[in-house]
This record gives C-alpha cells, structure tokens and sequence, in this order.
C-alpha cells in the first residue's frame, strides 16, 4: 500500500475517533448505544463527507509536504473509497463498536 493510501487510512480513523468523541461530550454520553451507531454514523457521514475530504487534504498537505501527489489525485482516491457509501457506513461502524468495547 502506498504511503498515500496509509497516511489516508490512519487520517480517516484518527478523524471518525475525534467525531466520535465530539458527540459524545456534545450529548453528554460515555458511549452510544449499539443499536443507535449504525444511524448516527450515516448522519454524520453525510454531513461531514466533504470536511473530511477538506480534512485528508490538509493533513496531507503537512505530511507528505512536496511529496503531496495533489488535489485531483486525492479526490480520486477519496471518490474511489466512498463509491461504496454502505460498505463505508458499515466499516465505520464496526470501528466505532470496536472502539467503545476497548476504551
């Protein structure tokens, strides 16, 4: 796997980890209700798709420096990931319920 796609993968984790722990001091939470995740997620999905999107390319910019492969490269690469939006729902998911079992 490239360094791109690795610094892309740890990014998108460390930002649904964040996320995830902006609702839960928003909702005044410890953890969300297994049954509740899978819809929380596919509402935050679709709010914040293009933040994160924001998010990777700045993060990116910083890493990778004048190594960074561009704009246009990377919203191919994050086109490529989100064109199967349920199976992303469904990955995010399974690490938000990994998350809340290990914390």
């Amino acid at each position: 796997m490239s360094s791109v796609l690795l610094n892309i993968k740890e990014l998108v984790s460390f930002y649904i980890k964040i996320n995830y722990e902006e609702y839960l001091k928003e909702n005044n939470i410890d953890k969300i209700e297994e049954s509740k995740i899978r819809d929380i997620i596919t509402e935050m999905f679709n709010i914040r798709k293009e933040h994160l999107l924001q998010f990777l390319k700045e993060s990116l910019k910083d890493i990778l420096k004048d190594e960074y492969p561009g704009d246009e490269r990377i919203n191919d690469i994050y086109n490529d990931l989100l064109s199967d939006r349920d199976f992303c729902i469904t990955k995010i998911t399974t690490e938000i319920k990994l998350y809340q079992k290990n914390k």
